[in-house]
């Protein structure tokens, strides 16, 4: 049977392991992009050649870091209900503290 304290673990572990998930395919990206930058550069291949398709991937590159943001939202959300529910204390470090989302984005607008 499941309790609110087990759910509370349970969230922790999955969130844990989709944000984990998500850095490691944004990371993926990233060397996929490198590689595509030297291979330009080190080969005989075209400046230009495959720009389509390194646009495709900055793209969702770019979609994968909305993801995260909204999944760090989630995050937040998650620890204010389980804290509204549970009454318990807040233990910082392991969760997006409350605010820091919005200080990002302030940042970015700026």
């Amino acid at each position: 049977m499941l309790t609110i304290p087990s759910a509370g673990l349970r969230f922790a572990r999955e969130l844990e392991e989709a944000e984990k998930l998500t850095n490691k395919t944004i990371a993926s990206y990233a060397a996929i992009k490198q590689t595509m930058m030297a291979t330009r550069l080190e080969t005989e291949v075209p400046q230009y050649a495959a720009q389509d398709t390194l646009m495709r991937l900055q793209e969702a590159e770019q979609s994968l870091v909305k993801a995260m943001g909204q999944l760090a939202r989630v995050h937040s959300g998650l620890r204010k209900e389980f804290i509204d529910v549970t009454n318990g204390p807040e233990v910082p470090g392991r969760c997006p503290a409350s605010g820091v989302l919005e200080d990002v984005e302030a940042r970015i607008k700026a």
